[in-house]
């Protein structure tokens, strides 16, 4: 589906090159999904939300609902 995925603790993947690049990277570029191997809820929570806004501003949705409610898009996303 292509959707990121967190992953709450680092398993054992990362002496393999081939399983961890697998795992970060090809999936991300085959399938649009990948892992985001984070312990701290926190950070990953922020990484997940950061994920979302990127998506939600090439989907164009800020600029759809601004454009439906008549009020201006606020600059929170710029990459």
């Amino acid at each position: 589906m292509g959707l990121p995925t967190h992953v709450g603790v680092m398993p054992p993947i990362a002496g393999s090159e081939l399983v961890y690049g697998l795992t970060t990277q090809i999936a991300r570029d085959v399938f649009g999904g990948y892992f985001i191997f984070e312990t701290d809820w926190a950070k990953a929570a922020q990484k997940i939300l950061e994920r979302i806004e990127k998506r939600a501003w090439k989907l164009r949705v800020h600029r759809m609902t601004a454009d439906k409610y008549a009020s201006s898009v606020p600059v929170v996303y710029e990459g």
